[in-house]
């Protein structure tokens, strides 16, 4: 029933009553978990309660002995990327304990075009093309972020490499059907 409160909070931007929730929490003896930890750190990165949502984390290691999971990890790389904290958020990332996943790596993609740093973005969308190379929408978000810095080579290249992919997996799905078809 926390859990579930904490992440309505969270979905409808309320960190502060989710703080105020964990802390009733905390007080009548109810140990969060992992799920809490989730829900309370999206409801700071949501509010902006950067301080918050870091002492959280800390606490969450520290005073619950819990381990972060890769989900706790994409909770503080928005959090922090949100505020503008992408170099925070990037060494954060490097720092992880674990190879971080599409949902790490593309919230600081989505922070650094909110932000407008397409030298960090680059790196993001490197990790993401090499997680999914087949998702298209890395690129697209790329070359936004390229367009808006007036970076209009590489917008091209973007374009151009999108292009030659997608003929080339035209030319493979021909040729597999006409093998199938033999």
């Amino acid at each position: 029933m926390w859990n579930a409160m904490m992440t309505g909070f969270a979905m409808h931007g309320c960190g502060k009553q989710a703080l105020e929730l964990f802390e009733q929490m905390d007080r009548q003896g109810v140990k969060p978990n992992d799920i809490t930890f989730i829900g309370v750190l999206h409801a700071c990165s949501h509010a902006g309660l950067v301080a918050d949502g870091k002492w959280l984390f800390e606490k969450m290691v520290h005073v619950y002995g819990l381990a972060p999971k890769v989900e706790h990890y994409g909770c503080m790389v928005d959090l922090l990327g949100r505020a503008g904290n992408l170099d925070e958020a990037h060494k954060l990332i490097k720092s992880m304990p674990m190879q971080p996943n599409t949902i790490v790596w593309g919230a600081l993609l989505a922070a650094c075009k909110i932000h407008k740093n397409p030298n960090l973005a680059e790196v993001a969308a490197r990790e993401l093309l090499e997680l999914e190379p087949q998702n298209c929408g890395y690129n697209i978000l790329m070359s936004n972020i390229y367009a808006a810095s007036n970076r209009w080579n590489e917008v091209d290249g973007v374009r151009k490499s999108m292009k030659d992919r997608n003929q080339e997996r035209t030319r493979t799905e021909l040729n597999r059907s006409k093998r199938l078809s033999s």
